[in-house]
């Protein structure tokens, strides 16, 4: 039983999910697409769909083709209900499959913010399983508008639009939960500019940062990520996938 892995930039990888996966039996089947590892056409090889981030924005279709495909395979998987999990890039691309703009934000986020779970996500089956308030960290300058009928779940200080659910199975998340800080210090150490604008003095703290808020940000990610997975398993069971 498998999930498809898309991964827009070598650095972002599952980080603390490949955890969640091993955790839940399902392993993931992970694509640079950037790097020239295809994607596949069709939804039938795979029980489940992660779409990391990225260093592009979720528009830049024509640098970067595998956008378009990626967004194809979010309807298709969606139209078969089986789950959907995006992360940063992924949230914002489920938003455009489903017909709504991406946008700058006024305030980009970097490092670590308090992020906070909507009374909705009380009656969520993944969200449920979470804690009120975490610190996650974030890494992006872009936005959405909500996808209609998506149940918000998680917000911040910043930006309302910090997690969603469409439908049943499919999910979307603003906050890098799964980053490692292995990553996210080289996120950083590659955009400094934009780190220095959205966070003064963040990189020379960064360790602290880290300190402070990663063992909780890994809880999140390994209880999220394992309700998820377990959604995945639950309904291939269902529909008779191996």
């Amino acid at each position: 039983m498998n999930v498809l892995g898309v991964g827009s930039h070598r650095l972002s990888q599952p980080g603390y999910l490949w955890d969640s996966a091993a955790e839940a039996g399902i392993e993931i089947d992970f694509r640079v697409a950037p790097d020239g590892e295809a994607l596949p056409e069709r939804h039938e090889d795979h029980s489940g769909l992660l779409i990391l981030g990225g260093a592009m924005g979720a528009c830049d279709d024509d640098e970067y083709p595998h956008l378009k495909q990626a967004m194809d395979l979010v309807l298709q998987f969606y139209e078969h209900e089986k789950p959907i999990l995006g992360i940063c890039l992924g949230a914002q691309l489920i938003a455009r499959a489903f017909g709504k703009p991406v946008f700058r934000h006024l305030r980009p986020e970097a490092g670590y913010y308090p992020v906070h779970l909507t009374a909705q996500a009380h009656d969520d089956p993944l969200a449920s399983k979470l804690k009120g308030e975490t610190f996650l960290m974030q890494f992006r300058q872009d936005t959405f508008e909500m996808p209609g009928g998506a149940i918000r779940l998680m917000t911040d200080d910043v930006d309302a639009n910090q997690g969603f659910r469409l439908g049943p199975t499919t999910y979307g998340f603003q906050p890098h939960f799964e980053a490692a800080p292995e990553f996210s210090r080289q996120w950083l150490a590659m955009n400094p500019n934009f780190v220095e604008e959205a966070r003064p003095g963040l990189i020379a703290s960064f360790d602290d940062h880290v300190a402070a808020y990663d063992a909780a940000a890994r809880e999140f990610c390994l209880a999220l990520g394992y309700e998820w997975m377990t959604l995945v398993r639950r309904r291939a069971e269902r529909n008779g996938a191996c």
